[in-house]
């Protein structure tokens, strides 16, 4: 029997579907025609027929040997393709589709047009087929975004928030709701603690903490379940990184990065620790 999968697939479709039709909970919806890429590297399924019923995918096959529920609401989508949502593992809600870090945090007011652009941004990027992001750097205005998109009260990608980082450096101009300054181990043990408390999912560690500093918003983390990301360029940051803990790399490896010796990158592998590389993200500060 086929296993029911959980993963939302996306239809990359020119046309509109209307959304009242597809999320009806009392009949499964069945989408029929297109090209299945099923996200395993497997051989696409032309003529795929995809069947969802009470919010899971109960079949998928080709369209002549699938059988297809006589209730089901049937979308044809004949010269489409559907693949699984893509997940994207850095994003900031708040900056999709800015070019100038200084004249967008002018266009904001700060933080005052958030409530604005946030929606607009999740709506964007769940055309775009993402359907899963880590949001990890933006006020914490974004935990009413995230719960009224679990909610299903406003179209979105599921969400998983760092709210504010954790930082010694202030970064000049940027609004102060998007960073937590600390300047101890023990304060940076608080502030984790605090943003847990608040809601937030994961934490993220900014630049310029030390390896004390790491270890003890891993150690409060940890405690509560949460995963630690930190934001990485330079080896001795990483090496902190690594003996402290830390659960995710954020921008190792990225654009104009210096190269990593084969000591770092075994030490990275050994402890088998994911790195989000988001390869292209500082092409804005090193243009060609």
């Amino acid at each position: 029997m086929f296993r029911i999968i959980t993963l939302v697939f996306v239809v990359l479709l020119s046309c509109s579907i209307h959304s009242q039709e597809i999320l009806r909970p009392d009949r499964p919806v069945a989408f029929v025609g297109g090209m299945l890429l099923d996200g395993y590297e497997a051989e696409p399924i032309h003529h795929s027929v995809v069947i969802f019923d009470k919010g899971r995918i109960v079949a998928v096959g080709k369209r002549h040997n699938t059988p297809i529920p006589e209730n089901a609401t049937v979308i044809d989508i004949s010269g489409k393709t559907l693949m699984p949502g893509l997940i994207d593992a850095h994003v900031h809600v708040d900056l999709i589709g800015h070019g100038d870090y200084t004249r967008y945090y002018k266009f904001l007011q700060g933080t005052k047009r958030l409530h604005e652009v946030m929606p607009i941004a999740a709506k964007q990027m769940l055309r775009a087929g993402v359907t899963s992001a880590i949001d990890l750097g933006t006020p914490f205005q974004i935990l009413d975004l995230r719960d009224k998109i679990r909610a299903g009260e406003i179209p979105g990608p599921r969400l998983t928030i760092s709210g504010p980082w954790i930082t010694r450096i202030r970064w000049p101009g940027i609004p102060p709701e998007y960073e937590i300054f600390i300047d101890s181990p023990e304060e940076a043990a608080t502030r984790a603690r605090e943003l847990i408390e608040q809601g937030a999912d994961v934490i993220k560690v900014w630049a310029g903490l030390t390896e004390e500093d790491y270890r003890a918003v891993v150690d409060v983390a940890h405690q509560h379940g949460v995963k630690v990301h930190a934001h990485l360029y330079h080896p001795e940051a990483i090496r902190a990184a690594i003996a402290a803990g830390v659960d995710v790399f954020q921008h190792v490896g990225s654009a104009r990065n210096p190269p990593y010796d084969d000591d770092l990158l075994a030490q990275i592998a050994h402890n088998g620790i994911p790195i989000v590389q988001t390869i292209s993200h500082r092409i804005w500060v090193y243009p060609a």
